[in-house]
């Protein structure tokens, strides 16, 4: 376990209170955190000039709200441009402190409201193309009112605001680089991953929206999406928006990314590495412990951070040609679970990441409680079972409890888990057998050191053809006591009841060493509270095993 400051601690407290922004209403928290923005920032102005509630009126006569820090003292310029762009349920003062540092070191910083936001007009738009005729007024009116070098200018944003900030630079030809902070590369994964609605961020996402101007039929989506109704107008909807369908304009482009991406986060952290790895241009991916946007609130109140420490060398090498040697250093980092270091990486995909491949094996009758992990394929071959064909089932039993297997209470567990290292543990051998699976390993003698994105090849069948699959991975010790490393989860809402489907799923990347001496466990139920179900009756999950009908998992490991 990582030794904790007091001012680590604090920071945590301040990390609870920047968050709520993410799924609080507007006018419910913001207020008071905001004059702690602006109070924080104003301690870093004496080399800035800050001026506030700007209106710039764009193409189509909707105003945007904006505020400006820029150099004072640092001669006539021109200045390179930052323009921030507020994450989903925050304004332009989001972004006081990294705005004001940056003025300080030689940048008209300028931070606004997108359109349907804080005091800006309209309706949201989500990247389409009034944001993107919005962002064109906002750089014409920077060349009229400021000193700016146009030939480098850069967007930054969390969330929301790192979304926008990728698509605008397929978008929008004067912006240099982006960095994208915690945004989603793939809105139709980032809430509907392997058919499985992400619930409890849909709702956190919906109530966060209840300060702006967001169209009617954008709640209406959402409620489909939860209930599992008219999916295609979701994908369709999610893939015009997404930054992962402007990804070949980008690397026409050449223009360099900075990515960081929390590896809970509930816009899943593989589909951003997925983007990652199909981007051209030059590019650097930041993967951290925590939840959406967790790692990088700190920087917002001008605590040390280690995301926006390389977003300002990020800028100065791209935006100003400072050789502080961004650009030669690995590009890609993980941070690891309960520990403070992180591993590089040169590329993702890795070299020096291998897969390893085990095995599942069934309980082979009433009196086994678990299954296995086995490097070696299951086989079971008798008399009377010459095929070694065997069935396991669970059963959803609803709308009764779930197993002991959880991700947790939604938020506050994966703050807590990350923050102060309070880890998500089961005791193992207590996990009911009606209502999940368990496969545990042997003992792993020298650890294991995972790094990636796990995955699962399984054969099973939905007694009505709807359901969720929810799968564990845990580290166990000698106690039997597992702690959560990840999770993946798979939906059904179309598929032929009682038919046997192949499924290949993922789990969430991440990095852990699993000491030496421990087992991993595998368990497989049917519900978690972050999940949605697509059917509110009972169904059972028929998984099969036979020796030509093998189920693997496979974990990436470095050595």
């Amino acid at each position: 376990m990582k030794a904790r400051s007091a001012k680590t601690i604090f920071s945590f407290l301040m990390l609870m209170t920047v968050f709520s922004f993410f799924i609080v209403p507007r006018n419910a928290s913001a207020v008071s955190v905001y004059e702690i923005l602006k109070v924080v920032a104003a301690m870093e102005t004496s080399d800035c000039d800050y001026t506030e509630n700007i209106s710039i009126v764009s193409s189509d006569g909707v105003t945007i709200s904006a505020n400006v820090y820029s150099p004072k003292n640092q001669g006539a310029g021109p200045f390179p441009v930052v323009v921030f762009i507020n994450s989903w349920g925050m304004d332009e003062y989001e972004y006081q402190v990294p705005a004001a540092t940056l003025a300080q070191r030689g940048y008209v910083a300028l931070s606004y409201s997108a359109r349907g936001f804080g005091k800006s007009g309209g309706v949201v738009n989500f990247g389409g193309a009034k944001d993107a005729a919005d962002l064109t007024a906002i750089l014409n009116y920077l060349e009229s009112q400021y000193s700016v070098d146009t030939n480098n200018i850069a967007a930054v944003g969390i969330s929301y605001g790192g979304m926008s900030a990728l698509t605008a630079l397929a978008k929008q030809s004067r912006i240099k680089t982006v960095a994208c902070l915690s945004g989603p590369s793939d809105f139709d994964r980032g809430l509907f991953d392997q058919n499985a609605t992400r619930a409890f961020w849909i709702q956190s996402l919906v109530s966060g929206g209840s300060g702006q101007n967001v169209d009617a039929s954008f709640g209406a989506m959402m409620d489909d999406l939860q209930n599992y109704t008219n999916i295609p107008v979701y994908k369709a909807w999610a893939a015009s928006i997404s930054p992962a369908s402007f990804i070949s304009q980008i690397n026409a482009s050449g223009k360099p990314v900075y990515m960081s991406h929390n590896l809970d986060d509930m816009f899943i952290s593989n589909s951003n590495m997925d983007f990652y790895t199909k981007l051209t241009v030059p590019k650097k991916l930041d993967l951290n412990q925590g939840i959406h946007a967790s790692a990088e609130a700190g920087g917002l109140l001008g605590f040390d951070n280690y995301i926006w420490s390389n977003v300002y060398r990020w800028l100065d090498y791209h935006l100003k040609g400072i050789q502080n040697g961004i650009m030669s250093e690995k590009s890609v980092t993980m941070e690891k679970k309960f520990a403070s270091e992180r591993d590089s990486f040169d590329a993702w995909p890795s070299s020096l990441v291998k897969s390893k491949v085990f095995y599942l094996h069934p309980r082979r009758n009433i009196f086994d409680y678990d299954g296995e992990i086995k490097t070696s394929t299951y086989y079971l071959s008798t008399l009377l079972n010459p095929t070694g064909a065997i069935t396991n089932t669970i059963n959803h039993f609803y709308p009764l409890a779930d197993t002991a297997a959880t991700t947790g209470i939604p938020e506050v567990s994966q703050i807590l888990e990350s923050y102060i290292d309070v880890p998500l543990t089961v005791l193992v051998d207590i996990i009911s057998t009606e209502k999940a699976l368990v496969f545990k390993s042997d003992r792993f003698s020298s650890g294991l050191k995972i790094r990636g994105i796990a995955k699962l090849h399984l054969n099973v069948a939905f007694s009505t053809g709807k359901g969720i699959l929810v799968a564990y991975l845990y580290d166990v010790s000698d106690a039997g006591i597992g702690t959560l490393l990840t999770h993946g989860v798979y939906g059904a809402y179309n598929l032929t009841a009682g038919k046997n489907q192949t499924i290949d799923m993922e789990l969430a990347a991440q990095a852990y060493d699993l000491p030496a001496g421990h087992r991993l466990a595998i368990v497989i139920d049917t519900d978690d509270p972050l999940y949605g179900q697509p059917v509110n009756s009972y169904y059972a999950e028929k998984f099969s095993f036979s020796n030509s009908l093998q189920s693997r998992f496979e974990i990436p490991t470095v050595d």
